[in-house]
């Protein structure tokens, strides 16, 4: 019996030191289990963190491309309208101007064909003030005056001619042009008579 209790006294000193053993244990694992629990969570924070900077980087970076993109697109649509619009005035402009330099032309081409006429009423202004006024029409030269021939003696010396009637003393123009009657025919001379003398 002796034996038997000492048996069971060492088998429970035993079991004793093998539950200290077991205790020391635990509390080393539960010493180490807080370490690793301590260091999880704070790798979990500085993971969290991380994410958390780059999810809220990467939210501002999608916001900020959303919104350049949504101005750029905006610019983009505003610019190709000033551009139309550019073009409408420029299209205008060139109306404009072709306009008024087909005007500019019209009125050249007046002022080009006002100056030749005035160039024009000016000399034949110079061509009336040179030739003067207008003469009267030239009249016609008078008929010649036919003297018969005069009967005259062998023995007589020849007679001298008859005067012939100047246009200009004897001949009358009229007002309307035509020659007037001419002078009287001298009488005829006797033969034999000497010549009279000629009347200047």
């Amino acid at each position: 019996m002796r034996d038997a209790a000492k048996v069971l006294d060492d088998v429970s000193d035993h079991m004793g030191e093998v539950l200290r053993q077991a205790d020391a244990l635990l509390a080393e694992w539960q010493g180490f289990a807080g370490k690793v629990r301590a260091q999880v969570d704070h790798e979990a924070r500085t993971i969290g963190d991380a994410v958390g900077g780059a999810i809220d980087a990467a939210i501002a970076r999608g916001v900020d491309d959303a919104v350049a993109r949504a101005m750029g697109d905006r610019l983009a649509a505003q610019l190709q309208q000033l551009a139309g619009e550019l073009t409408k005035i420029e299209n205008r402009a060139r109306a404009a101007s072709r306009a008024i330099a087909d005007q500019r032309a019209v009125d050249r081409r007046a002022w080009w064909v006002l100056g030749g006429g005035i160039a024009i009423a000016n000399a034949l202004l110079v061509v009336l003030l040179l030739r003067g006024p207008a003469e009267p029409p030239a009249a016609p030269p008078p008929a010649p005056i036919v003297v018969p021939a005069a009967i005259v003696a062998p023995d007589a010396a020849p007679a001298e001619p008859p005067p012939v009637a100047s246009p200009a003393i004897d001949a009358r123009v009229d007002p309307t042009g035509s020659a007037a009657e001419p002078a009287a025919k001298p009488a005829a001379k006797p033969a034999g008579a000497k010549p009279a003398a000629r009347r200047h």
